[in-house]
């Protein structure tokens, strides 16, 4: 919903997410949307494996928040995963300027 939105009034949007079953394309265009999908192991059952996912999905929304920032380039970018990830995606974005 807030991408279909902010893509309505004009801004170019992208985002960023982790693959999952019926999502399966890594990359696709919906709506005017370009959509970027990482992969990412199942979900995590102990402290240990929670880890690992958590770690995976930070160094995937910063590899493709990198592909993002080069092609198409982008107005906004939707991350849905949770707050810190999106902390870091900003964090990112504010060191390569």
């Amino acid at each position: 919903m807030v991408a279909t939105t902010l893509r309505e009034v004009g801004y170019e949007v992208s985002i960023i997410c982790p693959a999952g079953k019926g999502f399966e394309k890594k990359r696709e265009v919906i709506n005017d949307i370009h959509v970027y999908r990482h992969p990412l192991p199942t979900k995590a059952s102990d402290t240990l494996e929670y880890v690992l996912v958590y770690s995976m999905a930070l160094f995937w929304k910063f590899v493709m928040t990198l592909r993002v920032l080069r092609v198409p380039g982008f107005d906004v970018i939707h991350a849905c995963n949770i707050r810190q990830i999106r902390f870091s995606d900003r964090a990112s974005l504010q060191a390569l300027r």
